[in-house]
C-alpha cells in the first residue's frame, strides 16, 4: 500500500464569516431582461408601435369633436356605410358616425373600464382570500 505524503498536505485556519461571503458577481434578473429585450430590433419597433397606439387613443380623442351620442345624422341616408376615403378613413357605421373616430374612443373607453375592473377584481379577491384565510402576507 502506498504511503500518503504529509508534505503536500496543509492545514487551513477555520474562519466561520468565509461561508457568508459571496464569490459570484452581482446579478440582476431585471438588467438581464432588459438586456435581452433592447438587442432586437424588432421588439423595440413594437414597442414604439404599442405606445403609439396607447398614447393615441388618449391624444386623439381630446383633439376630435367626435360625439358618441351626437344623432344629428340618424336620417341623413347619404351619410350611412359610406367607403373608407380621404375624410372618413374608416368608414362610417350606420348612423353615420365616422368609425376611425369611434375605434380611438372605444380603445379608450376600454382602457378606463379595464383599469377599473381590475381594481375591483383584486379588491374581491383581497376580500375572499381574507374571509378564507389563505392570505399570507410576506
Amino acid at each position: 500500500m502506498a504511503s500518503i505524503d504529509k508534505n503536500k498536505f496543509q492545514f487551513v485556519k477555520r474562519d466561520d464569516f468565509a461561508s457568508e461571503t459571496i464569490d459570484a458577481p452581482a446579478y440582476s434578473y431585471w438588467r438581464s431582461v432588459i438586456r435581452q429585450f433592447l438587442k432586437k430590433k424588432s421588439t423595440i419597433i413594437m414597442l414604439a408601435v404599442l405606445l403609439t397606439i396607447i398614447l393615441m387613443s388618449f391624444i386623439y380623442p381630446m383633439l376630435s369633436d367626435f360625439d358618441y351620442n351626437d344623432v344629428s345624422k340618424v336620417n341623413d341616408f347619404s351619410a350611412r356605410y359610406i367607403a373608407p376615403n380621404g375624410e372618413f378613413w374608416f368608414g362610417t357605421d350606420s348612423n353615420g358616425k365616422s368609425l376611425f373616430d369611434g375605434v380611438w374612443f372605444g380603445a379608450r373607453k376600454f382602457y378606463f373600464d379595464f383599469r377599473y375592473c381590475d381594481s375591483h377584481q383584486l379588491d374581491h379577491w383581497y376580500c375572499c382570500r381574507w374571509y378564507l384565510g389563505d392570505f399570507k402576507i410576506g
